[in-house]
């Protein structure tokens, strides 16, 4: 009934005030609609609309995207800066909140991971949960409105279902090259099928089977977790090519990934051939039919080269590529090579990671460190990254990531930007409007 009345040449020479005194049979929630405008707004599937101005009603929900002129002036809620879609956070680990300031930066790879089992025991129920509620809150005053969030366990679950954020949690799948692989893998694919039944499905919340990493994913797990996923259409996700430690062991199984595993007292040679090619590699040499499996987010991609992207692109198989740059410098401190990725066309997402390897949960952040490190890359294209592109590898471009009548996609505020010459700095600074 609204959406015909908002396209009609009537109500668009109507001014806000009249329209209020309109009845409210016929219109219900038309006393709550506002009108907000900025120097700029994003509407992220469509090009950029000076000045333009985005009504929603109550509920947050999309009414119209119109241009400049179209409300008095008085009538409009201004913002100087950008107005976006809310951000999408392609990869997080909610659940290691409380390890944040615990291992230091720059270790590499194999020396982060190497004492984060054991750290995980070493806090309270209450320390853990409390570190949950502020990691979240925080993800929500940065404008954040949905997450991919990996998990081990059933520990985030609560927090999820509170409904502040929209969470799509990956149950990962950990089972490290060893003695017992068999037993291993029936073990652990059980305990992720029960975590899939207790994961929360309430406020759209969504969920599936993720393996961890080439280097924890013995050929067997992967397959039996994509034979669970593919049916159903489910998005999976894996940690890929984050140092050059993960491509050695694969190619000559030396390095500090064979070092990690004989420190867990695992003398990996035993179980372990090398492949004389990479992870990426390694990945491909797995899918059965990867032209009929579902979309896979590969996460990091920091050492991914142009044969790598090309290999893994031309199997057909759905792949968002996210990065999560922060947390890239944190552990290697490196950055993928954006470009190459761009020049390939490829569909790419944000994500920060977890607290344990990064300074904040914060979008605006990540892209931050992109536009200093390519300040080339225009910023529509990073808002897209991180709003409608995560939604699509997430499956939530239904509601979320662009403002298009029907969604609710949250509206966040990015200040500290110059209208003439549109960019991210360090100066930009982020709020959640809606």
């Amino acid at each position: 009934m609204l959406a015909p009345l908002l396209q009609s040449s009537i109500y668009r020479n109507l001014k806000y005030r009249p329209l209020i005194s309109l009845s409210q049979n016929q219109i219900p929630s038309i006393s709550t609609m506002r009108h907000l405008t900025a120097d700029l707004i994003y509407p992220i599937a469509t090009p950029p609309l000076p000045k333009g101005i985005i009504t929603i009603d109550d509920e947050g929900t999309i009414l119209a995207v119109s241009p400049a002129g179209t409300y008095a002036s008085e009538d409009l809620a201004y913002y100087r800066g950008i107005l976006c879609p809310g951000f999408v956070n392609a990869h997080c680990h909610l659940e290691l909140s409380h390890l944040q300031d615990q291992i230091p930066p720059y270790t590499g790879l194999a020396n982060f991971l190497r004492p984060i089992s054991a750290l995980r025991m070493q806090f309270s129920t209450a320390t853990i949960d409390q570190a949950m509620v502020a990691a979240e809150a925080q993800m929500l005053r940065n404008g954040i409105v949905a997450v991919g969030d990996i998990s081990n366990d059933a520990t985030s679950f609560e927090q999820k279902r509170q409904g502040n954020l929209r969470y799509h949690t990956f149950i990962e799948i950990v089972v490290p090259f060893g003695d017992t692989l068999e037993e291993r893998i029936s073990q652990k694919m059980q305990l992720g099928i029960d975590l899939l039944a207790q994961a929360p499905r309430n406020n759209g919340n969504t969920t599936s089977l993720a393996p961890h990493a080439p280097y924890t994913m013995p050929p067997a797990i992967l397959q039996a977790i994509d034979e669970i996923n593919a049916p159903n259409a489910w998005v999976s996700s894996i940690h890929h090519q984050e140092c050059n430690a993960e491509n050695e062991m694969f190619q000559t199984a030396t390095g500090d990934f064979v070092d990690l595993y004989h420190s867990l007292g695992i003398r990996i040679e035993q179980f372990f051939s090398p492949i004389s090619a990479n992870s990426s590699q390694y990945i491909l040499r797995q899918w059965q039919n990867p032209a009929q499996l579902p979309r896979l987010l590969l996460v990091h991609n920091t050492i991914s080269t142009d044969a790598d992207i090309r290999a893994l692109q031309q199997t057909q198989r759905p792949i968002t590529w996210v990065f999560c740059p922060n947390a890239n410098r944190y552990i290697e401190n490196r950055l993928p090579h954006f470009d190459t990725f761009r020049r390939l066309g490829v569909h790419i997402a944000i994500g920060t990671d977890s607290l344990t390897s990064n300074w904040q949960l914060c979008i605006l952040s990540e892209l931050k460190t992109i536009a200093d490190y390519a300040p080339h890359i225009p910023i529509a294209e990073l808002l897209q990254w991180a709003t409608l592109n995560g939604a699509q590898a997430l499956g939530y471009e239904r509601d979320l990531g662009s403002f298009e009548v029907g969604k609710k996609p949250g509206i966040v505020h990015i200040g500290g930007i110059n209208p003439d010459s549109p960019q991210i700095t360090a100066h930009s600074t982020v709020r959640r409007i809606v």
